[in-house]
């Protein structure tokens, strides 16, 4: 018997891009759950349209930056960097090359350790994310059928 795995599915870079994007998701969720409470903080008089607006602006705002760091994680700024260095004269490149080497320089044996995890079990991770959300969204889904199945019974109002 043969069993799927993630990287029958992906390719192993994209893998390494789901596995670092949910990863940066957490920092930049706890970063939009600051805003929010920032939100609710500020705008507790303002209507409730005015601030279901800022909401989802917020939200739509995590969607952007968790697409953007795959986007970058999958290879984009590279296609960038190697297009920025065919320009004659550019050394934007090189000073790039050299700040990302400085701080990588400076990061603690913690963080080299925990990065170098995350790109060993990378395609556990993702495998138990997509597990979750599939699961997740069979239970939405139910969710759903049993509303449907209140609405379309037959029923009564309680009365005064």
């Amino acid at each position: 018997m043969y069993l799927l795995s993630v990287q029958d599915i992906f390719s192993a870079e994209a893998i390494q891009a789901l596995c670092w994007t949910l990863v940066h998701s957490l920092w930049q969720g706890l970063l939009l759950a600051g805003i929010v409470a920032l939100i609710v903080l500020f705008t507790k008089k303002s209507t409730a349209a005015f601030r279901y607006n800022l909401f989802t602006g917020a939200f739509l705002l995590f969607i952007l930056t968790v697409s953007t760091t795959f986007y970058l994680h999958t290879g984009g700024a590279a296609s960038a960097t190697a297009t920025a260095s065919l320009l004659p004269g550019d050394n934007t490149v090189q000073h790039a090359v050299v700040v990302q080497s400085g701080f990588r320089g400076k990061t603690s044996a913690g963080l080299d350790a925990l990065a170098a995890f995350f790109d060993q079990y990378a395609g556990i991770i993702v495998f138990a994310w997509l597990l979750i959300v599939g699961l997740k969204s069979v239970k939405l889904g139910t969710g759903f059928y049993q509303l449907r199945q209140l609405k379309r019974r037959h029923t009564v109002s309680a009365g005064p």
